[in-house]
């Protein structure tokens, strides 16, 4: 196979999208494939750290701002015209560094804009299906039939999962889509543990800065050896103590990897990069979703029905009782298998 020049974009909402793209990047390089990376905020500067030697690109970022409270759909309403204009503004950049750069694929993880008619373009997306709140449902099908209109103006669709029956609210499209197996950056290794809890607070603001300062007085009120990462990636990596807490503001993919094995249970949002490490690492998880966000509270309602995590709305999160809940866990490793669904998609591409 002749080797391709190929643009990945992910998504700057969180760390999850560009988190879960770096095994389908070191799947390419692998392949001896030209990789270049586009990014924003956050994502860019993270991905900086993960492959330094790679070209990047600045896209439009998106800047969302979560609600204080519950109102998500509302707050994310005010903020569409912001988000269509970051949409048009980076098909424009991507068409630029199509042509600037000979890009012949383009591979991006939930950025709607970031296609062109010059390249081969796949859409990467756990959310063929957007889930609205109970009081929103009558909105989900208009929504869905745009989002699928965006979705086919892409060459194909990938959906990080073995198959749709796992969450089928979210997957199951009446078009053709591929299923890539789940993706994780991590290797899996037997570990001793060495810490008793690792808090991930993710996500965007206010939101992040909320579920940080919640972990953190429940766990300081323990006396169990604690680890918190802040997903805050910034010029230096930087770690400090608060009592109990071992503290970091970001890890790199090793470092993550390797503490997240070596701590008993994990607690996190439950996003859907977030569960697939989980799921990858056969983690105990306590998953607390972003307040609002439905898509979270789906995944975390089926992994609690399926006694696979502990999940809990953060107004109620309650530590000693999570804690003990994890007991009665069952584990993951039953659900997480390794294909090579990912490597055929990359072929067949």
């Amino acid at each position: 196979m002749r080797s391709k020049r190929v643009l990945v974009a992910p998504l700057d909402w969180g760390l999850g999208h560009a988190s879960r793209c770096v095994p389908v990047i070191e799947a390419l390089l692998k392949d001896n494939h030209e990789v270049l990376l586009a990014s924003s905020g956050q994502a860019l500067r993270w991905l900086k750290t993960e492959f330094p030697l790679l070209k990047t690109y600045e896209l439009p970022a998106y800047n969302p701002v979560y609600p204080q409270g519950d109102n998500m759909v509302f707050k994310m309403a005010l903020q569409l015209p912001k988000f269509i204009a970051a949409i048009k503004a980076e098909h424009e950049v991507t068409q630029k560094i199509v042509n600037d750069a000979g890009v012949e694929v383009v591979i991006s993880d939930n950025r709607y804009g970031c296609y062109s008619a010059r390249a081969k373009s796949v859409l990467m997306t756990h959310q063929a299906n957007v889930l609205m709140p109970a009081a929103w449902k009558f909105a989900q099908p208009i929504l869905n039939r745009f989002n699928h209109a965006q979705i086919k103006k892409f060459d194909a669709c990938w959906i990080p999962a073995p198959a749709a029956h796992l969450f089928p609210e979210l997957m199951s499209v009446p078009f053709p889509v591929t299923y890539i197996g789940f993706l994780s950056r991590f290797k899996k290794q037997e570990l001793p543990h060495q810490y008793d809890v690792m808090a991930i607070c993710t996500g965007p603001e206010p939101q992040r800065s909320i579920f940080e300062s919640l972990v953190t007085q429940a766990l300081k009120q323990t006396s169990l050896k604690c680890i918190l990462v802040q997903s805050k990636v910034e010029a230096q990596q930087q770690t400090y103590t608060n009592g109990n807490l071992i503290v970091f503001n970001y890890l790199n993919s090793e470092a993550m990897g390797r503490l997240m094995q070596e701590s008993l249970v994990v607690i996190s949002r439950s996003g859907y990069s977030t569960i697939m490490d989980l799921m990858k690492l056969n983690k105990l998880s306590v998953l607390v979703p972003t307040p609002g966000q439905t898509e979270q509270e789906y995944l975390g309602h089926i992994l609690y029905q399926q006694k696979l995590a502990y999940c809990v709305a953060q107004k109620e999160f309650n530590f000693p009782r999570a804690w003990e809940a994890t007991e009665q866990l069952v584990e993951f490793q039953n659900y997480f298998a390794e294909d090579n669904s990912l490597q055929n998609a990359i072929q067949n591409l």
